[in-house]
């Protein structure tokens, strides 16, 4: 489905289907930030992270073979976020290594000084809980040192890990490995969230992942609006999550295609309140277990890629806060 279609399907879906027809379309007015805040008064104390894939520009997302890095410098990025209202930031692994071509993590660390941002996620880790003699997991473990160093330099809130290639592992050998991530997090001050999704056959529920991330203080879940959606998981079973073991929360938005769930997740998103996900009943489930840190956004998709660095960035913003 080329770029210009994937609102032109939604379209087309939400008319066959009576679905979500008050919702915002791309180009039909989305309400901004501050006119929705003078309605409802919602988002006083709200705070957004934009994560990496939301604020990269034109890339290519794995699994995607491409490019991952941003084309965009990390001080223009970080500069235009914190312009239009991004209080946290998001880096991705392949990204990180190509800044440090030319820049130090004390570099890196002053650039978001600079501009106030003092919210930082890092990702990506996966085969993290497989055996010691797969070949995948010792290439885990060299960008897990990656991440560890750039976490104690960048005071990073947390690293985000999980199994987006659906390797299989027995539950309770993610569960011993997620610990011990969690400890060495711990010595590099920072936390491990695992973020549940569709393609992870060892933990397929919220249950299964509150087994597996009990444990460790600085460790937890990682909820995504897109996953939560697609596993099917209900705003009442998200109630039941101890804000304890929550690490971090992201949003966005979407609609079921009919493409496969690898292009829906890395080519489809939507922004939130643009789709058919019940995002209102996300955020109120998660702010009634006590949820108040920075909330993500993270939105891959064809249309913000194409889109000006400086529209993607403030459309993204505005219509995020509008949700709240």
């Amino acid at each position: 489905m080329a770029d210009g279609n994937v609102y032109t399907g939604r379209r087309t879906f939400l008319k066959a289907t009576g679905v979500g027809s008050g919702a915002a379309l791309v180009g039909s007015g989305t309400v901004r930030a501050d006119e929705r805040a003078e309605q409802t008064g919602r988002h006083d104390d709200i705070e957004l992270h934009g994560t990496y894939w939301t604020l990269a520009g034109d890339t290519n997302p794995a699994p995607i073979p491409g490019r991952e890095w941003s084309r965009f410098s990390l001080e223009e990025r970080v500069e235009l976020a914190a312009e239009v209202g991004f209080e946290g930031f998001g880096l991705w692994h392949a990204d990180l290594q190509h800044i440090m071509r030319e820049k130090s993590l004390a570099e890196i660390a002053a650039i978001f000084d600079d501009y106030g941002i003092d919210y930082i996620e890092l990702e990506f880790l996966g085969a993290w809980f497989l055996d010691e003699s797969d070949e995948r997991r010792q290439a885990a473990e060299e960008r897990w040192q990656l991440l560890l160093q750039a976490a104690e330099a960048l005071d990073a809130h947390h690293i985000k890990v999980g199994n987006i290639r659906g390797f299989e592992a027995p539950r309770s050998q993610v569960a011993t490995a997620f610990e011990r991530l969690c400890q060495e997090a711990a010595r590099h001050g920072t936390s491990v969230g695992l973020e549940i999704m569709p393609v992870d056959p060892n933990v397929t529920s919220l249950d299964e992942a509150a087994a597996v991330t009990g444990a460790p203080s600085n460790g937890g879940i990682l909820l995504d609006t897109w996953h939560i959606s697609k596993m099917e998981i209900s705003m009442e079973d998200l109630t039941q999550i101890d804000r304890d073991n929550l690490v971090h929360v992201e949003l966005n938005d979407g609609y079921n295609s009919g493409e496969s769930i690898t292009y829906q997740t890395t080519r489809q998103r939507m922004l939130p309140g643009e789709g058919t996900f019940d995002v209102s009943g996300f955020i109120d489930s998660v702010q009634e277990i006590g949820y108040d840190d920075p909330w993500g956004v993270e939105v891959l998709s064809d249309y913000l890629r194409g889109l000006p660095i400086e529209a993607a960035f403030q459309r993204t913003y505005d219509q995020t806060m509008a949700q709240f």
